[in-house]
């Protein structure tokens, strides 16, 4: 697990990434320690690109398809 400070995934300044060529890094972000409430995500994963919700310090990286 890796700190990170709470952000707003949708109002992030940095471009984001284009999935069609860019290697599946999905971040899932949970409210909580134990993974049970997820509250964002953010990255490339099969192709689509997702960005929705809130960054948290309680993330699960997803890196295949």
């Amino acid at each position: 697990m890796e700190q990170e400070d709470a952000l707003d995934l949708e109002s992030q300044k940095a471009p984001l990434p284009d999935c069609s060529v860019s290697p599946d890094n999905l971040r899932n972000y949970y409210s909580d320690a134990a993974h049970t409430n997820l509250v964002g995500q953010w990255g490339c994963w099969c192709g689509g690109l997702y960005y929705w919700g809130t960054g948290t310090q309680y993330i699960e990286y997803i890196l295949e398809c």
